[in-house]
């Protein structure tokens, strides 16, 4: 008798629960799909912009992606000094703030 009392006790908390079993897989599918469209349009925004660019260089024959590359590695280590100085300036405001 023990044993149908466990069995009944976890199958009313299997339909108790079941809805939100469909609820956490909605959320996650959502999630998953918001994502993949974010990065897919990413990454087709920068793939247009690159080939963009080796059109630009175009006079250059052979060697326009390679120019384009070094174009595009140029202005990120740009963008990135620009960050980390912005970070280094917000980091020592706070420092001043807060007297550490």
């Amino acid at each position: 008798m023990s044993s149908y009392i466990k069995a009944l006790f976890v199958y009313i908390i299997e339909v108790i629960l079941y809805p939100f079993e469909y609820v956490v897989y909605g959320i996650g599918s959502g999630l998953g799909s918001g994502l993949q469209g974010l990065f897919y349009g990413l990454f087709s925004m920068v793939e247009t912009t690159y080939k963009s660019t080796v059109n630009a260089f175009g006079t250059f024959g052979v060697l326009a992606p390679v120019i384009a590359t070094f174009v595009w590695g140029v202005s990120l280590v740009i963008i990135v000094f620009f960050i980390l100085m912005a970070l280094h300036l917000v980091w020592q405001s706070v420092a001043d703030d807060t007297g550490d």
